[in-house]
């Protein structure tokens, strides 16, 4: 933000000493892996001796586990060094594709159509809701409980990346940080999806 660096046409400035380049310059080994292309642009790799996307787009699902794999594999490459490692996972987001045995875990009302996020809620969400697209009602309880099969999915993701860290013997010198960019709306007030409003589901 200190540079101006907002939107879509983010990149850091070019004069940036970023973090994985500080890392590196301490002897770190420093890894990005990710399932999003919203970071690619080069100024954002800047200090990372490994770069990894998984994944075809941007908009794709499914990619948690092979993303954690990647990461673990890197760590045991690093052997005895020290690292400092960027992992981004993008389940849960859109299109809401869950593995199916994650689904089969939130059952709901059979529906013969599920919605397709992009395309149908995002672009008709007045016209839904207008039907009868709400709460209860079965093709948005399917919607709602796609997203919250691709949060119990991330969870294994992880998961597993706690314990390959365990089993490395790295977990107790590991300093490890969560964070997120954004929430997701179900109608709380009014929207779906993401990047409408400030309320707390969105935040």
């Amino acid at each position: 933000s200190r540079e101006g660096a907002f939107g879509w046409p983010a990149r850091p400035a070019l004069a940036s000493h970023t973090l994985p380049e500080l890392f590196q310059e301490a002897g770190y080994a420093t890894g990005l892996f990710s399932n999003s292309i919203m970071i690619r642009d080069p100024g954002f790799l800047a200090g990372f001796e490994t770069a990894r996307f998984v994944g075809r787009s941007q908009m794709v699902s499914q990619q948690s586990v092979p993303l954690t794999r990647a990461a673990l594999d890197f760590v045991k490459r690093a052997g005895e060094r020290p690292f400092f490692l960027y992992l981004h996972y993008l389940d849960p987001h859109g299109p809401y594709e869950p593995p199916p045995r994650f689904r089969e875990a939130f059952p709901t009302e059979p529906v013969e159509a599920p919605l397709a996020l992009y395309g149908e809620v995002r672009d008709r969400c007045s016209e839904l809701r207008a039907e009868g697209f709400g709460p209860g009602e079965a093709r948005f309880e399917d919607l709602r409980a796609r997203y919250d099969a691709e949060i119990a999915y991330t969870d294994h993701a992880l998961r597993l990346l706690l314990l390959g860290l365990r089993q490395a013997g790295r977990a107790d010198d590991t300093v490890i940080v969560v964070t997120s960019d954004h929430g997701e709306e179900f109608l709380e007030h009014g929207y779906v999806e993401h990047a409408w409003t400030l309320y707390e589901e969105s935040l």
